[in-house]
């Protein structure tokens, strides 16, 4: 009889599962199974491992390489030189007005289409011209359309003439540019400072009065105070001022300046006259002014003045009016330009019009000259912004 507390015989069917014994060696990858290779494959191996051969080149082509390599840097290097010579110097400023930069090759061309204009004048100019432009809107000048430049253009074009036709207008525009040198917009832009300055000058010549205080002004110059005395001695000993303003004067109409408004004479003649009595002649009068030689800076001439006529409320002629004007832009421009923060940009770093400075320009202006046409007309730009610096009576 079996016994309750007697374990049951383990059944081979529902006892302990037997462990299934893991393969290890199936985990792990096979072996590779080194091939031994023939000579002819191992040779074959070989020649497909090495670089290619280097192809040698002809003792011709590396001449060439060299020649095409010697001529690229030659290029480069003139290029460079070009650019620093020639493009660059005309890029570089050489005047600023308040912060407002003129570039040396536009200065050249503006001087160019001036014939005969000299650095002073074309730097005169240029800062009136600029002054100008700044200022115009804060004295009451509306803006200057292109409506406004192609009429004020056909103005001058057709001169006296009524009108003028397209065709005509269009062949003295062609010609404008081709005796100034200046492209169509830089024209154009001239002409709209152009506008711009007459409409200035009729807004501060606005009540000017029609009628102003004249002189009848006969004069004679002289290089030196020496010569002034002696032809003083003359004249104070009885001699005729005709006679010796023609001869020691080398005046040519004896003198004679005609009527001349006294507000626009220049001060050292006005201070003169107004101490002289009708009929009688000045002691000699220091009047400086800018020669039209660059490197000659001011030039002093010394004059004899009288009057033989005064009066105080002369009717001012046409020319006279339009001087008058110019006489109150000047005015103008001279309180601005004191004023204004101006700047002279020249060679190696000076900040004046020095000889050296105005040589290069001078040179420049006839280089490009050489470049116009043979035909062109030495008639030029003239305008009255470039003149308006010079505005004053000259004996």
């Amino acid at each position: 009889m079996t016994s309750s507390r007697e374990p049951n015989k383990k059944n081979p069917a529902h006892g302990t599962k037997k462990r299934t014994q893991m393969n290890v060696q199936s985990v792990h990858a096979p072996k590779p199974v080194m091939k031994t290779l023939s000579r002819s494959e191992k040779k074959e191996a070989q020649v497909s491992a090495a670089p290619p051969p280097v192809k040698k080149v002809s003792k011709r082509t590396r001449m060439i390489m060299s020649i095409s390599a010697i001529v690229l840097v030659v290029a480069v290097i003139a290029g460079l030189a070009y650019y620093f010579i020639a493009v660059m110097p005309m890029q570089r400023p050489i005047l600023t007005v308040n912060n407002e930069d003129i570039s040396t090759g536009y200065f050249l061309k503006r001087m160019v289409a001036n014939p005969g204009a000299d650095v002073n004048s074309a730097v005169q100019g240029m800062e009136a011209e600029v002054i100008i432009k700044q200022q115009a809107a804060a004295n009451g000048v509306v803006p200057v359309t292109a409506k406004d430049v192609d009429n004020y253009m056909r103005d001058q074009a057709k001169g006296t003439n009524s009108t003028i036709s397209d065709a005509d207008f269009n062949k003295w525009f062609k010609q404008q540019l081709e005796n100034t040198g200046l492209s169509a917009s830089e024209f154009r832009e001239v002409m709209s400072r152009e506008v711009q300055r007459q409409r200035l000058m009729d807004i501060l010549a606005y009540d000017m009065p029609s009628t102003a205080p004249q002189v009848h002004l006969w004069a004679m110059v002289f290089n030196s105070n020496t010569a002034a005395l002696t032809a003083k001695a003359k004249l104070d000993g009885g001699a005729d001022f005709a006679t010796v303003a023609n001869t020691l004067g080398q005046q040519t109409n004896g003198g004679d300046q005609g009527w001349a408004v006294t507000a626009m004479l220049p001060n050292e003649i006005t201070t003169a006259i107004s101490k002289l009595d009708i009929g009688k002649v000045s002691d000699p009068v220091a009047y400086t002014q800018s020669s039209t030689s660059a490197s000659s800076g001011n030039v002093t001439s010394y004059l004899l003045v009288k009057i033989t006529e005064k009066d105080d409320n002369r009717t001012l002629s046409d020319d006279e009016v339009t001087m008058a004007k110019q006489q109150v832009l000047y005015n103008w421009l001279t309180k601005q330009l004191s004023a204004a923060t101006i700047v002279i940009h020249g060679l190696k770093g000076s900040t004046t019009m020095d000889s050296q400075t105005s040589s290069w320009l001078n040179y420049q202006a006839q280089e490009l000259l050489k470049k116009r046409p043979s035909e062109t007309s030495t008639t030029g730009l003239t305008t009255a912004t470039t003149a308006v610096t010079t505005t004053g009576a000259k004996p």
